[in-house]
């Protein structure tokens, strides 16, 4: 189930660099259900809370906020993937 988990991150994280370039805005309302629900799901874990943040920061790009938090988070999800592959 990890795998899946890591796919659908990788989703979130391509659709986050295109939301700050303007596009994939209709994969954003389903990216944004996904990190919410995982972010409550998990809320145990303190990074459960950063994917609730994510999913407020999207819904920033989706009305236009561009910040330098798109880094940040982009950068969040490529460890969390690094991460969980070498479990």
């Amino acid at each position: 189930m990890l795998w899946i988990l890591n796919i659908l991150d990788a989703i979130v994280g391509i659709n986050i660099i295109g939301l700050h370039f303007g596009f994939l805005q209709t994969l954003a309302l389903v990216s944004i259900a996904y990190l919410l629900i995982k972010g409550i799901i998990f809320i145990a874990d303190p990074f459960s809370i950063l994917d609730i943040l994510m999913a407020g920061y999207m819904v920033l790009l989706l009305l236009g906020v561009k910040t330098v938090f798109t880094l940040v988070f982009v950068l969040y999800i490529a460890y969390k993937i690094v991460i969980s592959l070498t479990y």
